[in-house]
């Protein structure tokens, strides 16, 4: 399955809130979310979690009384879904169709369709139609309609998964809401399949060793060069470091590994208990959505520029859903699927980015209304920049005046390295480009 759009009414800071996701080309590939901290982002991640999984798999995921914007007894999360061909309803492959569901939060006790509800529920609206496809569809227990949810903080040790029942739905999206939720089954299921492959009396071995071969070709495909997945034994995974020529298990990497590789493994796990197949290349066949808090977390800019691309290479028919800081994520978002939170007090709206952003420098992007800084020089450069503007445009200048100006441009010749073109500078000098093609036009007769 794949979303189509969301609408939040009176969830939290989102009084009237709708994204609308880019669909040219299959639904399937990095949407990006950006947004200050405190902005709302998380908690439009785990509205889109919430839709897809439905009132019976969150509830204990989620304390609802707490959702519905302050003052107000009830809050809705309305998705439009897409199934895909790898979703059956009835026990059929349900082919593609759109389909609508809408949950209410309820914060005070509260009538709803002519019931009444307590506060803390959680609960499914919408006509006999949409009651069919959820009960037989999207919220069944039936093949399909994957997704899958992480939070910002990916730990392989922490508090136990025995918060829901690890075989369910909501067991994909832990991370997502509880922090102190981790990872923790990751390593046990890749020593699980190699267990299972070399074990001579299991019927399904050639079976586990197909996925472990491509389980490892998608890891390494999906972490730096210089770093690779080089044995698994019963006792854990171990990687290779190519500066140093050291082994290490998966716990002595860093932070930024670790956090990586706790979903990335995670995420391979589930797709592939879910019947999606792997080739020896790594790729997983696999219709679904994913969302990921913070996806920049702890990795270096390289690997942020990276990980997008990758990720989407590795599972191709995803569609992915992140928020991000980084102007490198943002900057291999695909087309229409750039997306700003932007608060008021009329509340917190999405606002689609419309320029195109591939192929644009980061301090164009930071310089951009996606950021909104003024520059990205640091702070005292730019103070230095902005007192010389200010000093050369002061007529007329006395004595102290001209001699700060020198001692300014003396400090500024100092510092290595000119400010790269702004997100303005960017635009007026294609501004530029395009009065110069008229103007030649104009002279050629054209």
């Amino acid at each position: 399955m794949y979303l189509q759009s969301i609408h939040l009414t009176n969830i939290k800071s989102f009084r009237d809130a709708t994204l609308e996701l880019p669909s040219e080309g299959g639904f399937a590939g990095w949407n990006v979310i950006l947004g200050g901290n405190a902005s709302g982002k998380t908690t439009l991640l785990q509205a889109i979690a919430l839709c897809l999984l439905g009132p019976g798999q969150v509830e204990r995921l989620l304390d609802a009384a707490t959702w519905p914007t302050a003052g107000e007894a009830v809050g809705t999360c309305s998705a439009d879904v897409r199934s895909g061909t790898d979703d059956y309803f009835f026990g059929v492959a349900s082919g593609e169709a759109y389909l609508s569901t809408t949950i209410t939060l309820i914060a005070a006790a509260s009538e709803v369709e002519g019931r009444k509800w307590a506060p803390g529920e959680v609960v499914f609206t919408g006509d006999e139609d949409a009651v069919i496809f959820a009960t037989f569809g999207i919220y069944s227990t039936h093949r399909g309609w994957f997704s899958a949810g992480y939070g910002a903080f990916r730990r392989l040790s922490g508090a136990s998964g025995d918060i829901v029942d690890p075989k369910s739905r909501a067991a994909r999206h832990l991370t997502l809401f509880r922090e102190d939720a981790a990872l923790t089954d990751c390593e046990a299921w890749l020593t699980s399949l190699y267990g299972q492959s070399i074990d001579p009396e299991n019927p399904d071995r050639d079976e586990a060793a197909r996925q472990l071969t491509g389980a490892r070709a998608a890891l390494n495909r999906l972490l730096p060069a210089e770093v690779q997945l080089v044995k698994l034994t019963s006792q854990g995974a171990i990687f290779g470091q190519a500066r140093t020529s050291l082994s290490v298990s998966l716990r002595q990497l860093s932070d930024g590994y670790r956090s990586f590789l706790a979903m990335v493994i995670d995420l391979l796990r589930h797709t592939l208990r879910a019947g999606a197949a792997v080739d020896a290349d790594g790729v997983v066949d696999c219709q679904g959505v994913v969302l990921i808090d913070e996806v920049d977390a702890h990795l270096h800019p390289r690997w942020q520029r990276e990980i997008g691309p990758q990720l989407c290479a590795a599972f191709p028919k995803l569609q992915f859903i992140v928020s991000t800081h980084s102007p490198f994520v943002a900057q291999t978002a695909r087309e229409g699927g750039l997306f700003r939170l932007v608060q008021s007090e009329a509340g917190a709206t999405i606002e689609p980015f419309p320029e195109r952003v591939l192929g644009r420098r980061v301090e164009q992007l930071l310089t951009s209304s996606l950021f909104g800084l003024d520059s990205s020089l640091d702070a005292e450069t730019e103070a230095l920049v902005a007192r010389r503007a200010a000093l050369e445009a002061r007529r007329p200048r006395s004595a102290e005046d001209e001699a700060e100006l020198e001692s300014v441009i003396h400090k500024l010749e100092d510092r290595d390295g000119a400010p790269g073109p702004t997100w303005a500078e960017m635009k007026r000098q294609e501004q530029l480009e395009a009065e110069l093609e008229a103007l030649l036009r104009h002279g050629d007769g054209r």
